[in-house]
């Protein structure tokens, strides 16, 4: 609308706008039904009524698998086979966005714009999973059903985790997206990392050791994560995941200080050593987590 503008009539703005708006539609849509369907339980419609039960509500989902927890909560925890469609479609529109932004700056680097998409569907598969690891157990929780299932031929672990498998099995759009970029940034990979060199060449084989104790921290740190949204899920009504968005801000916070003042008291540690001590410490939290809460459920069980 201005005098003399030659820009393109859709620049990056309104593609991001509109690309925003259709992701929240989307998410939306899909939430709607689970939201809205929260009829007041002994209500009756009146005989004028023309309100009819949501068809999610009565919809059939099919028979269940050999495994009847991994197929509820596939379908009834993590919203089943549409979810995970529109989760696969909102990775592909973010892989489309961030492609138009890379082309619309002139960074067209393939290999740098894998590392994005990896940096980002890993940020996504990690919200996905913590998502999911706060309400794994909240039906349960809050319907006091959890010594119904406790009844079953199973443990209480293993039926913890056939619920994390079927919540797990939502989560691959994510992490499809991520090995499509892996493989797009794998030659500039061996390219650095010259695995043919291992060996023979020290600072080869430092950096390949440091690219994998670098994949090793970032697994152990998810594993931790979501061990602690589902713990604090057990022991909070609500907030689990702020609250442990907010101790894991806290917990790096400290761990920086501490890094900080080994280097500052100039220890005699490599920083191999110190990332190889910090897998090591995220690894027995998950640990102990994962044994913390099938203790939890032990006591909810009994006291259900």
């Amino acid at each position: 609308m201005r005098t003399g503008f030659r820009g393109a009539p859709i620049g990056w703005q309104v593609g991001s706008n509109l690309g925003l708006g259709a992701t929240c539609f989307c998410i939306a849509w899909a939430l709607f039904d689970r939201c809205a369907d929260q009829a007041v339980e002994g209500a009756s419609l009146g005989g004028g009524s023309g309100v009819r039960p949501l068809r999610r509500a009565t919809a059939r989902r099919g028979r269940p698998w050999r495994h009847p927890l991994v197929w509820k909560d596939f379908h009834y925890v993590v919203g089943g086979l549409r979810v995970v469609w529109i989760k696969f479609g909102v990775c592909v529109g973010i892989v489309g966005l961030l492609a138009w932004g890379a082309i619309e700056s002139g960074n067209v680097e393939i290999s740098f714009f894998g590392y994005v998409i990896m940096f980002v569907m890993t940020v996504a598969w990690t919200a996905d999973l913590a998502i999911s690891a706060s309400r794994i157990f909240r039906v349960e929780m809050r319907g006091q059903t959890l010594s119904s299932l406790a009844a079953l031929p199973f443990s209480l672990g293993t039926i913890a985790r056939q619920k994390a498998l079927g919540c797990l099995l939502a989560s691959w759009p994510a992490m499809l997206v991520f090995f499509g970029a892996f493989a797009v940034s794998a030659p500039d990979i061996l390219r650095w990392l010259k695995p043919w060199e291992l060996g023979s060449n020290q600072a080869v084989t430092n950096e390949f050791t440091g690219f994998c104790l670098g994949v090793a921290l970032t697994l152990a740190a998810i594993a931790f994560f979501v061990h602690l949204v589902a713990w604090l899920s057990l022991r909070v009504k609500f907030g689990a995941l702020p609250l442990a968005m907010v101790i894991s801000f806290v917990g790096t916070q400290m761990a920086g200080f501490a890094f900080a003042f080994i280097f500052a008291m100039n220890f005699q540690m490599s920083g191999e050593v110190v990332l190889s001590l910090v897998v090591i410490f995220l690894l027995l939290g998950a640990a102990s987590l994962h044994a913390t809460i099938a203790r939890r459920l032990e006591k909810h069980a009994a006291a259900a």
